[in-house]
This record gives C-alpha cells, sequence and structure tokens, in this order.
C-alpha cells in the first residue's frame, strides 16, 4: 500500500503479482499436485511469512521481547482433510 500511496501504481501492481505468484507456485492443487511434501513446504512458508509478519509489527512498536509470550498469541489451524 505504500507503493500505492506513493503514486506509483505500475509497481504496486507488479509487487501484488510478485506476491501472488510466490503463493500459487507454493500451494499444489490437490489433484496431481506435488503431494505431502510439497504441501507441507508450502505451510512451512506461510507459518514462517506470518510469524515474521508478527516479530516485524513488534519491533517496529518498540516493544521488548521479554513480554513477547505474554503480548502474543498464535494459533494454526489445519483445515485440510486428509
Amino acid at each position: 500500500m505504500q507503493i500505492f500511496n506513493a503514486g506509483d501504481y505500475m509497481k504496486a501492481v507488479e509487487q501484488k503479482m510478485l506476491s501472488e505468484t510466490i503463493s500459487k507456485g507454493a500451494v499444489p492443487f490437490r489433484r496431481g499436485g506435488g503431494g505431502p511434501r510439497t504441501q507441507a513446504a508450502a505451510g512451512i512458508f506461510f507459518v514462517a511469512c506470518a510469524v515474521h509478519d508478527i516479530v516485524q509489527g513488534f519491533v517496529a512498536r518498540g516493544e521488548d521481547f521479554t513480554d513477547f509470550s505474554s503480548q502474543v498469541a498464535i494459533q494454526l489451524n489445519d483445515t485440510h482433510p486428509h
């Protein structure tokens, strides 16, 4: 949004497309796509991205990491039937 708000619409669209390309490649279709190892790698990738965002926000607010566990809760849900 910062790029878009700065008026560089083309760069904002490029960044959005890049992020979507990464996520589309990381999550295979169920039929014929990659198997359990690829799906596990995709899950790890998205969890790592989420944790990175949480930590980055914590740091940006100038929070003390000794309070991290009392300030942050992370819940993981596996919504895909196996």
